[in-house]
């Protein structure tokens, strides 16, 4: 190592403050009853930073978060702004499920198929993950909908999205339907991905393309 003022440089260790919280915390049964009354399933502990987060789960489909998992919608938490916090639509018959030690800073997550989302994840604010068009691609059936008709709601398309394990996604990002992101990838900031990343890839831009 090079010197500075002739002495050798410290090493300097961080320790995530967001860690130190989770470590300490319990829940409170304020929490525990919000997250039962919108039909999640809790796998352990999981810190809430600020406002709980917006829950619609009208079907009561399956809404999993696993343990010592972080959902932040605090701006105070955060070293990035956070728009929005942190908010889940599920769909009928479908599912989000979050695995364990991940953190979700302000992002939102729709699910009208399937939202998988693996171990240690990290997701940065102001993000959309969405498996669904959520608006028909056909004209007259887009028509009906705008107009207050019933309309075919298998004109909606959606597929799954799948994110592995050890996932870095960044401030700003938008996964789009029909999505895997492999395993140790990285989704730079402000991406828009539209097509699978591999297992430790790093892709940025609108669409999103691995750098070289």
């Amino acid at each position: 190592m090079r010197s500075i003022n002739g002495k050798a440089p410290m090493t300097d260790f961080h320790k995530s403050p967001m860690k130190n919280k989770l470590n300490s915390h319990v829940m409170s049964d304020h929490e525990r009853d919000y997250f039962k009354s919108r039909g999640v399933t809790l796998m352990g502990k999981v810190l809430v930073l600020g406002r709980l987060p917006i829950i619609k789960n009208e079907f009561g489909s399956l809404l999993e978060i696993g343990n010592d998992t972080i959902l932040n919608s605090d701006n105070e938490n955060s070293n990035t702004p956070i728009p929005t916090g942190v908010k889940f639509v599920v769909g009928k018959n479908s599912m989000i499920r979050i695995g364990d030690n991940c953190d979700l800073n302000g992002v939102a997550i729709t699910a009208y198929k399937s939202v998988l989302i693996g171990n240690r994840v990290q997701i940065g604010a102001g993000g959309l993950i969405i498996d669904t068009d959520l608006h028909p691609i056909n004209l007259d059936e887009r028509r009906k909908q705008i107009l207050g008709q019933a309309f075919a709601f298998e004109q909606v398309s959606k597929s799954e999205i799948v994110i592995e394990d050890d996932v870095w996604i960044g401030f700003g990002v938008i996964i789009l339907k029909g999505v895997r992101i492999g395993r140790g990838a990285i989704v730079g900031a402000g991406s828009v991905v539209t097509k699978n990343v591999p297992s430790g890839a790093t892709v940025v831009g609108n669409p999103a393309r691995a750098t070289k």
